[in-house]
């Protein structure tokens, strides 16, 4: 499953991650009475859910890039500071958004999920190459 994922890594990884991003941006510009309640739970759970699919897509992305050797080796940290600062980013964003708003738990809840994708791909990973992850 390694070697076909990472032989097929645009169309397994790549283009997935990059539709999930845009539309993680959309339903975040949305205002807030214009969006569909299609799931019933807390907004944070939506949060971290969201960027828990989010984390996992750009983590194993980054793993299985050939550019920059430092990306493949430290995937896991690369994530998660691009996760934290989009996060972020997201969140100030939503501030201009109407019926939106700026929220630290939203943020904590994004980090969170994120964490909890970027730990379900390390998994995913070390089922495949058990001790290659985090050696040079």
């Amino acid at each position: 499953m390694y070697k076909k994922l990472k032989e097929r890594r645009v169309t397994f990884l790549y283009i997935p991650l990059f539709f999930y991003w845009i539309v993680l941006f959309i339903a975040t510009t949305i205002p807030a009475p214009a969006l569909p309640d299609i799931l019933d739970f807390s907004d944070k759970i939506k949060h971290f859910i969201a960027y828990l699919g989010f984390a996992f897509l750009l983590s194993l992305s980054l793993h299985f890039q050939e550019k920059y050797k430092k990306f493949t080796r430290y995937f896991f940290i690369y994530a998660m500071i691009v996760v934290a600062l989009y996060g972020a980013i997201d969140e100030i964003h939503q501030i201009f958004v109407p019926n939106r708003m700026c929220e630290f738990w939203d943020w904590v809840a994004d980090v969170l999920g994120g964490l909890v994708g970027v730990s379900f791909s390390i998994m995913f990973l070390k089922r495949y190459i058990p001790v290659k992850i985090f050696r040079n």
